[in-house]
């Protein structure tokens, strides 16, 4: 699925990117002199491992973010920069993210008009006009929704279709898609490449592919930039490429052999342990997820991988009662039923690199490090005795925080407040501990600290089961990593199989080959 021979390094730029560079305090180098050409009628793909800077590119070509340096060209109009979101989609670059903005409740004729031009709710007669909006950008996606018909009802497929015939009509001339197809089956997601490709040659829009997938980004793009660490590091035809090609420009310092010989993925293996020991699902299959089964032995420190979109966030969720699933969950022998407070007092505990959802900013942090034990009881009460101050004090100078036990918790970093988030369910015993992205936002010093505590858990009563994005931490980490694609459990390594490589492999492999139907 190519572009006509004219979307070619000769068809004209739509939007260039001249050595974009973004420091973030201290020093961290997100991106370092990224350069790009988004050319008309051409679908360029972007390429990377995780934390390679594509997402801090997306954001500066769409205006979230400023760059440190560097500069950004649009076609007719010339150097652009960009305060807000709007000023990009002024001048003409549209993207489709992963979560998508829309709203559920109004109709996809709706969606597409609404705010744009300064438009509010919809008159009767507004309605109408909007419904021709849609329908003439509709008619060049086969499988778009009717325009009348409410996003609620619709799946995600159709939601992409809106959210591509809005960035259209607001006057897209360079397309953005952020990983377009982490929750698309197979049909799906050849549906929305033949789309993107007609989009492409008929109406002569650049695209900017992103994706962690490297099939479809083999297969839908004419040109593939890789990024890594924050540089580009590879620009080629697509080809001219293939998935191991891609995958060793991508992961950098291994040779053809070190890839090609990575632990082969295996599937997971049925693993019974008795009821009284550990961590066991049994069939749990939370909303998006087909049942799956799973155990963690006692003393045992196994992760779970996967891109966007595989469904290891919503499985710790449900095992700690945040979201319903069926199948049956069990803790050394008890099953797991009820709320959140049932699951503390039969010894789980849970940590989110979304510290919003687990922390009280306005309260101290010694209150949000008990805060657990006080929901359990059913009413809250005043702290008052020494072990509350003893235990947070304890955690404070285990991790390094700096900050105090009597300050508000607000007023301490994200990477400090992380590290309360997740200390306070360390000095437990017996605890099996559910850790979805344990070190996000925090510095080098106190992930060092935070896996060295994690590390513990194996040789106790407990048991870890974590979610990392970040591979180089699960092999730090853990005993065991299976690697779930889409909502399945696609791999299984254990030791000295597990390598950064095996698992982005794994990770990319599709999920029409990696499980067996």
């Amino acid at each position: 699925m190519r572009g006509q021979e004219t979307s070619s390094n000769t068809a004209t730029p739509v939007l260039e990117a001249h050595n974009l560079t973004k420091v973030y305090p201290p020093n961290v180098r997100a991106l370092v002199g990224f350069s790009l050409a988004l050319r008309a009628g051409e679908i360029h793909g972007l390429a990377g491992a995780n934390g390679a800077g594509k997402s801090t590119a997306i954001k500066i070509l769409t205006g979230v973010e400023q760059p440190t340096s560097g500069t950004i060209e649009m076609a007719t109009i010339g150097e652009v920069a960009f305060d807000a979101p709007t000023d990009a989609a002024r001048v003409g670059i549209g993207v489709v993210h992963q979560e998508l903005p829309l709203l559920p409740n109004l109709t996809a004729a709706e969606n597409v008009v609404l705010g744009i031009d300064g438009r509010g709710p919809l008159r009767r007669s507004q309605r109408q006009e909007a419904l021709g909006i849609y329908a003439g950008l509709a008619e060049r996606f086969p499988g778009a929704p009717p325009g009348d018909a409410k996003l609620e009802h619709l799946g995600l497929y159709a939601w992409q279709m809106v959210a591509i015939a809005r960035a259209l009509h607001s006057g897209a001339r360079a397309l953005i898609l952020d990983e377009p197809t982490s929750s698309l089956g197979t049909e799906d997601r050849a549906a929305l490449h033949r789309n993107l490709r007609s989009l492409a040659d008929e109406s002569g829009v650049a695209v900017l592919y992103v994706s962690h997938f490297l099939d479809d980004v083999l297969e839908v793009s004419d040109l593939v930039t890789v990024i890594r660490d924050g540089r580009v590091v590879a620009a080629a035809r697509a080809d001219d490429l293939d998935e191991p090609t891609l995958l060793r420009q991508m992961l950098g310092g291994a040779g053809e052999s070190e890839v090609e010989d990575a632990p082969a993925a295996r599937r997971p293996r049925a693993r019974r342990v008795a009821d009284a020991e550990g961590l066991r699902l049994d069939r749990i299959g939370p909303s998006g997820m087909k049942p799956i089964d799973l155990e963690v032995g006692l003393g045992e420190r196994v992760g779970l991988y996967g891109l966007e979109g595989s469904g290891a966030p919503g499985l710790l969720e449900a095992v700690f009662g945040l979201k319903p699933y069926a199948g049956v969950a069990r803790w050394r022998g008890r099953e797991l039923t009820g709320s959140t407070r049932a699951r503390i007092d039969a010894g789980l505990g849970f940590v989110s690199g979304d510290r919003k959802r687990s922390l009280i900013g306005d309260w101290s942090v010694e209150m949000n490090h008990a805060l657990p034990w006080l929901s359990t009881q059913g009413r809250f009460r005043l702290l008052r005795s020494r072990p509350d101050r003893a235990a947070t004090t304890a955690t404070i100078e285990a991790l390094a925080v700096k900050g105090t036990a009597g300050q508000p918790m607000r007023t301490l970093s994200g990477g400090n407040q992380q590290k309360i988030a997740l200390g306070r369910w360390l000095g437990r015993d017996g605890v099996c501990m559910l850790a979805d992205e344990p070190t996000h936002g925090v510095d080098a010093h106190g992930r060092v600290a935070i896996h060295e505590l994690l590390r513990e858990l194996g040789g106790s009563s407990s048991a870890l089961l974590v979610h990392s994005t970040d591979p180089e931490e699960l092999v730090a980490l853990c005993e065991r990593v299976v690697v779930l694609v889409k909502g399945l459990p696609a791999a299984e390594f254990e030791g000295e199989e597990i390598t950064v490589d095996a698992l982005e492999a794994a990770a990319r492999s599709n999920l029409d080959v990696a499980v067996a139907a």
